[in-house]
């Protein structure tokens, strides 16, 4: 993870883009309504224990904690043992998976730089490729747990309410990386 503490104003001012990036991150902490301190999001510190908001999420994450038992255990479960789904358990459930979650992201991008290769190179790259289209199309078995974390009410919102309410640059990041190249 990038050092955090030099994400400000002035320090990305050099980069539109990385500027444009940081503005955007910004706004969308201020919509899901989470304190501007990415070291501590990413720890899941933004996580509040008692919050009832929890509580559909906890019996959601339960129940698919039972159905990866075989049926015949299912019954049998001792809650006194550490099975059970806690509120407290929240915050390092966020960051165990947000962490697997930006190492898979890390792996997703191995062939990135690859512009030509042929032969057993090319080969190579063309089964990583074949792994990672696998893994892409599973990112939802992660992702949609981090999503329901970070917003258990699954707040929505429109571009033109991100630009207006949250200050929300809508900016082709495409083109401005494409000009500063």
């Amino acid at each position: 993870m990038p050092d955090v503490n030099r994400w400000n104003e002035k320090s990305l001012s050099w980069s539109p883009s990385s500027h444009f990036r940081f503005q955007q991150l910004i706004a969308m902490f201020n919509a899901f309504e989470i304190e501007w301190n990415p070291e501590a999001f990413v720890n899941g510190k933004f996580i509040k224990y008692d919050d009832p908001r929890y509580a559909s999420l906890l019996d959601t994450l339960h129940n698919s904690m039972l159905e990866m038992l075989p049926v015949d255990m299912r019954g049998s479960i001792n809650y006194g043992h550490g099975f059970g789904v806690h509120s407290d358990q929240l915050t390092d459930c966020f960051n165990i998976l947000f962490k697997y979650r930006e190492r898979v992201g890390s792996i997703l991008t191995f062939s990135d730089g690859v512009l030509a290769a042929s032969g057993l190179y090319l080969f190579a790259h063309q089964k990583t490729d074949e792994l990672n289209r696998i893994v892409r199309e599973n990112l939802g078995i992660i992702d949609d747990i981090l999503v329901a974390i970070i917003s258990p009410e699954e707040k929505q919102f429109a571009m033109v309410q991100m630009v207006n309410d949250y200050g929300y640059p809508d900016v082709d990041l495409c083109k401005i990386d494409f000009e500063d190249l």
